[in-house]
């Protein structure tokens, strides 16, 4: 899939039903750099018809790991297209750090 000059690769997954996720069935695109840039998925726990793509904009290294800053879900159409509006979720991080958890 291309995209912006970009070329995306795409990993479909089906997880277990003991997992916990928005969907069982996702699809995840990742850029040249491995970096997810878009995931699709349904909300099931809406309803069938909540099909979402979820794209992750303007990553940063924070504490040596690159995250997203900004995230936005939209809808997808017929045929799985995503929609441009409406915006579902629109998530800015301005700022983060990951620190390591001490045994109890």
């Amino acid at each position: 899939m291309a995209r912006g000059g970009e070329t995306w690769r795409r990993l479909e997954a089906i997880f277990p039903s003991d997992i916990p996720t928005h969907s069982r069935h996702q699809t995840f695109f990742f850029d040249e750099r491995g970096l997810l840039r878009r995931l699709d998925y349904t909300a099931e726990v809406f309803s069938r018809w909540a099909r979402s793509s979820n794209y992750c904009y303007d990553y940063r290294e924070m504490s040596g790991i690159m995250v997203p800053t900004r995230r936005k879900v939209t809808l997808r159409g017929p045929g799985g297209r995503p929609l441009s509006w409406p915006t579902m979720v629109w998530i800015q991080i301005q700022d983060s750090e990951l620190v390591e958890r001490l045994s109890a």
